[in-house]
């Protein structure tokens, strides 16, 4: 996606708690997780890592600019070295965490605006624990073939049944970005 679509991303960021991503996003992205480019704060960073994959070096272990919370799986190595921003939290699995023990992890110390940023693995388990408020889908005008789904989950056989909430939808330059509040009624 274009610029508008990456600062479309960072307003949302300044806007919750805490942002939530897997292990793999960060292995392959290297992500910072912050609000560089537009005002306000940064979020709680928060990485699901149940077998403590992510390298020491990835910006958001390392880097200090957002504090962080790594959530690893009860097998992980006991003697995880972490940056003073950096809070390891033990989960009681080792994962795929379930999304509800995420966000009792989150709402236990304070962050209760929360968002699911990726990869699509995670969002989609989120989606279908049924713990998505608003879902943000972005359409580039680009075509690049199989790779990881942006969504998967079970959905209903007839198109009818099919799962709804209220769309909005707007531009961001030559993307298009839908946003789909799970929690309204969907209009008829």
């Amino acid at each position: 996606t274009g610029g508008e679509d990456h600062r479309h991303l960072h307003r949302l960021r300044s806007l919750v708690d805490a942002v939530v991503v897997g292990a793999s996003t960060v292995i392959a992205d290297d992500c910072r997780l912050t609000v560089r480019e537009v005002p306000g704060p940064n979020p709680t960073r928060v990485v699901l890592d149940p077998g403590a994959r992510v390298p020491p070096t990835a910006s958001v272990l390392s880097n200090p600019e957002a504090r962080t919370l790594w959530l690893v799986g009860a097998s992980a190595p006991a003697d995880l070295a972490a940056a003073a921003h950096v809070k390891v939290v033990r989960m009681r699995t080792d994962g795929p965490f379930p999304p509800a023990d995420v966000v009792r992890v989150l709402l236990d110390r304070g962050l209760g605006r929360v968002l699911v940023e990726g990869g699509g693995r995670l969002v989609s388990s989120f989606v279908t624990a049924g713990a998505v408020d608003r879902l943000f889908i972005t359409v580039a005008p680009v075509l690049i073939g199989d790779g990881v789904p942006g969504l998967r989950f079970a959905g209903a056989d007839a198109l009818t049944d099919a799962r709804r909430g209220r769309p909005r939808s707007f531009r961001l330059g030559d993307d298009v970005c839908v946003e789909l509040n799970l929690r309204a009624p969907a209009r008829r």
